[in-house]
């Protein structure tokens, strides 16, 4: 199937909101499968993941394990998140 024709199909599950009367959602269902089309087409650009996000969602997992087997205290899991706080928010 083309992207078009999946934007034509998932929209209205998407994107669409659930209180809109049928007629506003016939009329909005051109833009909004367009948008739905996009996504589709440029979902390498759309949807990727920073890498520094990748590399602290994984160390943060990796701390987890540990905490979980009881090698490491719940402190490194806090100290952990406000190093992913700072990275994406600054200090």
């Amino acid at each position: 199937m083309s992207a078009e024709s999946l934007g034509i199909i998932f929209a209205p599950s998407l994107i669409c909101p659930r209180k809109l009367a049928p007629q506003a959602m016939q009329d909005a269902l051109a833009t909004q499968s367009k948008a739905v089309s996009m996504m589709i087409e440029n979902s390498g650009a759309v949807f990727e993941v920073p890498r520094e996000l990748a590399d602290d969602v994984a160390h943060f997992w990796r701390v987890m394990e540990d905490v979980l087997d009881g090698s490491k205290s719940c402190a490194d899991r806090v100290n952990i998140r406000k190093s992913m706080v700072r990275r994406c928010c600054g200090d």
